[in-house]
């Protein structure tokens, strides 16, 4: 049992390192080298591009649901709506009947 759990631990740690292979280091460069400014900007570039991605696709969900929200009262006022209706011609159906009743 404990062989399995640390082969475990190093598997896992071993793969967690090549999930961050993926990002670009620039503290290896020096502060002041052009590459690290173009690493940097780079950087930069990929959060903002990616962040603003997110706002659009939450902006874009955002107003679907409100959309939604609002057929939904439209469609509640049209049974209303309706309903009323039914009850009007109801109604004027009764006070008919008693009207030729007499």
């Amino acid at each position: 049992m404990n062989k399995i759990l640390i082969l475990f631990f190093i598997l896992f740690f071993n793969f967690k390192n090549f999930v961050y292979s993926s990002e670009t280091d620039c503290n290896n460069l020096s502060k002041i080298s052009p590459e690290y400014i173009k690493c940097k900007a780079s950087l930069l570039k990929q959060k903002s591009l990616s962040s603003g991605k997110n706002i659009i696709d939450k902006t874009k969900k955002y107003q679907k649901d409100q959309l939604n929200k609002s057929k939904k009262t439209i469609d509640k006022g049209k049974k209303n709506i309706q309903k009323g209706k039914n009850k009007i011609i109801e109604g004027k159906e009764k006070i008919q009947k008693k009207l030729d009743k007499k």
